[in-house]
């Protein structure tokens, strides 16, 4: 497999460079994190992060699953018809990791415009399935959709994490993200 650098990508961690015609990502590199060789994770040879495909829906489906057995009653069907419809007519990115043609994560950002702030990206969804969790999935997405809001003009990126996501936390702050408030969660849904 080819590759060629793109100029602004070489901060995104392992990151070797873009499949020629594509705005697929390719990490390309087998390395034991000095951090993480004590519990013997090693990240995966090559993972491509691209962004999502009507076609990737029955992944995403089961992405959710493994997030949240409760999401089963939004069908594979509906998910399907909502990246459909967010491809269409938003400016939403939503970035999979595709690692031996299976989509093993994705990562949904939104552009997020307020009147007493500057323009953010808000993470909507963030899922790696379990068994390629801790091995630099996460963060190379996270750093991919980081990358596209810099060269898109925001000024930075927010999230929403249960308090019980411990693991996912330590991944923010070692991004650099800083916990700022807790706060309570109210929806209203309309029959």
């Amino acid at each position: 497999m080819s590759v060629t650098a793109v100029p602004g990508c070489e901060a995104l961690t392992h990151f070797q460079g873009r499949l020629p015609g594509t705005s697929a990502c390719v990490y390309n590199k087998f390395q034991v994190h000095q951090s993480n060789r004590e519990l013997g994770c090693l990240y995966i040879k090559e993972l491509i992060i691209r962004k999502i495909r009507a076609a990737d829906y029955p992944h995403i489906y089961l992405l959710n699953q493994d997030f949240n057995p409760r999401l089963a009653s939004f069908s594979e069907d509906r998910v399907k018809e909502r990246i459909e419809r967010i491809i269409r007519s938003t400016n939403d990115m939503i970035l999979v990791g595709e690692y031996n043609n299976e989509v093993i994560g994705y990562i949904h950002g939104s552009p997020h415009e307020l009147l007493f702030s500057d323009s953010l990206v808000n993470i909507l969804g963030f899922v790696v399935k379990e068994k390629y969790r801790k091995r630099g999935v996460g963060t190379k997405l996270i750093a991919s959709l980081e990358a596209w809001a810099k060269d898109n003009g925001f000024s930075g990126i927010k999230l929403l994490s249960h308090p019980s996501r411990i693991h996912a936390h330590r991944l923010y702050e070692h991004r650099g993200y800083i916990f700022t408030k807790e706060q309570k969660n109210f929806i209203k849904t309309f029959d």
